[in-house]
């Protein structure tokens, strides 16, 4: 009896100590990251320090595999700046006057789309594109129409766009307009408009400050697939919405918390452009921010002081690192993120810079994924898959 009463007393202790142990930890984690749940995921707050000690991202890179893209007189692309996987193919394309182009996983060219032209059925210039189930939807500013096209380049059908947007997508049977940087109707301060497959409007989303002293953007658009879903973030705000098509809305995913380097949580700079104005220029805030977002990480990058800042967060656990790189690259626009497939983030990297930064990563990190492994004959961006180490093993 005593035995099983100094067993038992044992055990509570032991039990005690474990709690409190990990109640530390968990405490040290939650300065970083706090987590609530909402109606799709666990919704997150990431504290970050933007100006935390930078590392270089070579030192955390797991693997490296580049992909050379096959080059024609069609085909030379000094940047990418659209990038999907359809049917097993890579399809990308440049912003503005340029052709698609399909490759098959190793590289190597299927076709040009060549469907840049006055015609109907053309595009005048790629503002955006995207898959939208098994078709390629290409946004036409200039002539405020999307046109879908198959793989094998045929016209499919053409969409009017008689609603002014900054950007669209088109998912799951519904349009979504993004109208942030102007009244809806000259009424309505929202950043999305929802129709549905015949244009009709649904609903007007996440409404915003009436007006704001400025705007700006961050690529051409801000809706992007994500698993099942898309997300949105208007890079003057700092949380990322998830759709939710039980509820047709868009709930809170994230909030990127900056501190007082996140100029849009001071209310004073609402409605005083020239306040406004002066910070803006000065360059002392942050007043926009990109998150390219997977399953486990979020890729941040935000601008401030003349140069992009990038920060790789974890999302299980908040961890987070700054990161810098040896040419500067991560500094500019020249190495991009574009998505993430599974845990693997795709840059692409323009073709000067290729050679430089593959030196300076580590032995036996690089392998290819192209046909081709001749760098220095190499004149157009390329596309390369990283992944990270743990981010028990960052500093």
């Amino acid at each position: 009896m005593i035995y099983n009463f100094k067993f038992l007393y044992f055990v509570l202790i032991v039990l005690l100590i474990t709690a409190c142990n990990g109640h530390k930890e968990a405490s040290s984690i939650k300065e970083a990251l706090s987590i609530s749940e909402s109606t799709n995921e666990a919704y997150a707050s990431y504290n970050i320090e933007a100006h935390s000690e930078a590392v270089p991202i070579y030192g955390i890179i797991d693997t490296a595999e580049l992909l050379l893209l096959e080059q024609t007189k069609d085909t030379e692309l000094p940047l990418i700046r659209f990038f999907n996987i359809w049917d097993k193919s890579i399809v990308v394309s440049t912003f503005g006057y340029g052709d698609i182009h399909l490759f098959d996983s190793h590289g190597n060219l299927i076709r040009n789309f060549k469907r840049m032209g006055d015609s109907a059925q053309d595009y005048h210039a790629l503002w955006y594109s995207w898959l939208d189930g098994q078709q390629l939807a290409v946004y036409d500013a200039q002539n405020r129409r999307v046109n879908y096209y198959n793989p094998d380049a045929d016209f499919v059908k053409t969409v009017p766009i008689n609603y002014p947007t900054t950007g669209l997508y088109s998912f799951n049977n519904h349009f979504f307009f993004d109208t942030s940087d102007r009244l809806y109707e000259e009424k309505e301060a929202i950043n999305i408009v929802v129709l549905n497959n015949e244009l009709e409007y649904e609903s007007g989303l996440l409404p915003y400050e009436t007006p704001e002293p400025f705007r700006t953007n961050w690529g051409p658009n801000n809706f992007e697939p994500y698993s099942e879903t898309i997300l949105y973030q208007d890079p003057m705000n700092n949380t990322m919405f998830q759709w939710n098509r039980v509820t047709q809305s868009f709930d809170s995913l994230f909030t990127i918390d900056l501190g007082e380097d996140w100029v849009w949580d001071n209310e004073d700079y609402y409605g005083d452009k020239a306040l406004a104005k002066q910070v803006k220029d000065s360059g002392e805030k942050v007043i926009r921010m990109k998150n390219t977002v997977g399953e486990n990480y979020i890729f941040l990058r935000f601008e401030q002081f003349g140069s992009f800042h990038s920060i790789l967060i974890d999302r299980k656990n908040g961890k987070y690192q700054k990161l810098t790189s040896n040419q500067g690259i991560l500094e500019d626009r020249t190495f991009v993120p574009l998505k993430w497939l599974g845990d693997k983030l795709v840059f692409t990297i323009e073709a000067d810079k290729i050679d430089g930064f593959i030196q300076d990563l580590p032995e036996g990190v690089l392998s290819y994924k192209s046909a081709s492994t001749d760098i220095s004959a190499n004149k157009s961006a390329a596309l390369l898959w990283l992944s990270f180490k743990n981010s028990d093993e960052w500093k």
